[in-house]
């Protein structure tokens, strides 16, 4: 507890949203501060466990704000106040509580609201007809990138496994044969040094723009099977997170839930379903 103004920090941790809240042990003497406070946090955790860049975000809470969502938000009682109903006669019911328990868990069932269920209709921004014309580009330029390595993983039988089970989940071939692209670009930018790790953020998406687009040569390094085994992982996190900014979406956490992620995008964006023909680059 702290004196100073309610705080909200985000937790490491890529399975869910985790947040530290440091609330003020006393009522400050401007009534309307304990809301605006909690406001402020309540407004700081929404953004970062959102997809929306901050202007859409805030455009939805600025409509909210004229709607009257101050006069449906309100701290009832400091911390002080609020544990008194849960000591029995203490001085200082902030210090040593001992607090009796409501009951078991299983008394309290969690009742979700129809309101708050996860929204299931089309993604803004999505069209059908937009998600095939990138993933029918995706198929040229990753086959372009993966020409020499491709093959060569497909005869590694640790690798092929590893690509077969990704299929197997239910994921079309284009994240697959992406996924294996964006390893191949990151392996030959890394032995490359290119860009400089002082580069700014827009130098190096411009060179990987770059290498994402050249074709693969006999001649390039090539990243080592045991490298694609290791890391095809990751690199399938990094190709959701692509996707992801490709519809306009913002991933605001430091340590994104790739999991939660995928699944909206599969939800919404028809990430698992949109495909087009093309000849089979992981299963003969």
């Amino acid at each position: 507890m702290s004196k100073r103004a309610l705080q909200a920090r985000s937790l490491p941790d890529n399975t869910c949203a985790r947040w530290r809240a440091c609330l003020p042990a006393e009522r400050t003497q401007t009534s309307h501060d304990p809301d605006l406070e909690l406001l402020a946090a309540l407004v700081v955790i929404l953004h970062r466990s959102s997809l929306l860049p901050w202007d859409k975000f805030k455009a939805i809470m600025d409509t909210a704000g004229r709607h009257g969502l101050m006069n449906k938000l309100a701290v009832t009682a400091d911390y002080r106040t609020t544990m008194a109903y849960f000591t029995r006669g203490q001085q200082d019911p902030a210090v040593n509580v001992r607090a009796a328990p409501l009951g078991e868990p299983s008394k309290f069932p969690v009742h979700e609201a129809a309101e708050l269920a996860a929204p299931t209709a089309v993604g803004p921004g999505y069209s059908r007809e937009k998600a095939l014309e990138a993933i029918r580009a995706r198929y040229e330029s990753c086959a372009a990138v993966t020409r020499y390595t491709q093959p060569r993983a497909m005869a590694d039988a640790t690798i092929r496994t590893l690509c077969q089970r990704l299929l197997y989940e239910g994921r079309p071939e284009w994240i697959v044969l992406m996924t294996l692209a964006n390893l191949v670009m990151n392996y030959r930018m890394r032995l490359s040094r290119e860009p400089p790790m002082t580069a700014s953020r827009g130098q190096w998406q411009a060179i990987a723009t770059e290498e994402m687009r050249r074709e693969e040569q006999a001649s390039d390094p090539s990243p080592p099977m045991t490298e694609i085994a290791e890391t095809l992982g990751m690199h399938l996190c990094f190709v959701t997170a692509t996707i992801a900014r490709f519809w306009g979406l913002e991933i605001n956490q430091d340590t994104p839930d790739f999991d939660a992620l995928e699944a909206q995008l599969k939800t919404r964006y028809g990430y698992w379903d949109d495909d087009i023909e093309h000849r089979s680059y992981f299963i003969h």
